[in-house]
């Protein structure tokens, strides 16, 4: 199964994520969303966070998940390419938990193609078929 694909748009980065499981789908945007930022195959993993959100809304969460994985990139220069999340619903909505793996960014290694600034609500959406589908766009 294909892990992401970048669709087209004139201004941010717009990309629909996938998984057999809700977790993989939001692994996988994890990692398309470094990828829109730079090469994720020259990422060590030296670093290891810890993560635990929770949001009413399964869209919340994405975007919570995107809003921590944009701060720590930006507050630590951290980048990431290996995300292990578990989700559970409770009667207060989902909660996300796991850990997500990289190293701090070396500009002569990670060449920055694109910085993105937030994730945005515009278009968010997750569905479910045979398969998980995360659509999302990044503020560029």
């Amino acid at each position: 199964m294909k892990k992401f694909k970048f669709l087209e748009h004139t201004a941010d980065a717009q990309f629909i994520a996938y998984g057999r499981t809700i977790e993989e789908a939001f692994e996988n945007v994890g990692l398309a969303t470094f990828e829109a930022m730079l090469n994720t195959d020259r990422i060590d993993l030296e670093e290891k966070i810890e993560i635990d959100l929770h949001a009413q809304q399964i869209e919340e969460l994405v975007y919570e998940w995107l809003s921590e994985l944009i701060f720590l990139f930006s507050a630590n220069n951290i980048v990431f390419n290996k995300f292990d999340v578990n989700i559970d619903r409770d009667e207060d909505g989902f909660k996300l938990s796991g850990s997500i793996l990289g190293e701090k960014i070396d500009m002569e290694k990670h060449k920055i193609h694109t910085e993105v600034k937030a994730p945005t609500y515009h278009g968010l959406s997750v569905k479910q078929n045979d398969f998980f589908e995360i659509k999302v766009l990044l503020d560029t």
